[in-house]
């Protein structure tokens, strides 16, 4: 049996959410090499090249068009990782779902490390960047998705100071999804 003919007739999906309440935000971690931190919005269109060796400009584009920020970690100029902030609603594609994120909340998704700077602890320094930014601008919550399976994200994440708060599995049989710990904002 072919691959995509055993995901239509069975297949599943775990990811673990965490949060952060910015009430008591967690301690900053730092990257193992010097980096510059930046934030790239609609507003600052000059900055966008820097991500168009790894994203199709046409998704650059789309993200930004939804207000969202992408927060990036160059070292010697070289993008070494980047992840973005949604602050309305956000599709979670593993699901299948839509996340309704309130006011003064944000949803941080679709975090890369490029592979040479893997294990320099950029990905919880830069989430720690972004949790500070929100912080300043007044958020009061935030959120993130890693699939169970990824035990480097999960340290990551964890590092940075985020509590794991649920589990959400989705199972697909013959085509049909069900669900199991699913919060009351996805729709």
């Amino acid at each position: 049996m072919n691959v995509p003919m055993r995901r239509f007739l069975f297949s599943r999906v775990r990811l673990v959410l965490y949060d952060v309440d910015l009430a008591t935000p967690p301690k900053l971690q730092e990257a193992r090499l010097e980096a510059r931190y930046d934030i790239l919005s609609a507003a600052t269109p000059e900055k966008h090249a820097d991500l168009l060796g790894y994203l199709a400009a046409r998704t650059v584009e789309q993200r930004f068009e939804r207000g969202e920020d992408c927060y990036v970690a160059h070292v010697h100029d070289k993008v070494a990782a980047y992840g973005w902030v949604s602050y309305r609603e956000a599709e979670i594609g593993e699901l299948n779902k839509t996340m309704v994120v309130k006011p003064r909340e944000a949803y941080l998704y679709d975090f890369v490390t490029r592979p040479e700077f893997r294990g320099q602890n950029f990905y919880p320094a830069l989430l720690g960047r972004i949790l500070k930014d929100l912080e300043r601008r007044r958020y009061r919550r935030v959120y993130i998705f890693v699939l169970r399976e990824n035990a480097a994200s999960r340290r990551g994440v964890s590092k940075a100071g985020f509590r794991q708060f649920q589990v959400v599995t989705c199972l697909k049989i013959l085509g049909f999804r069900f669900y199991l710990g699913m919060p009351a904002f996805f729709r």
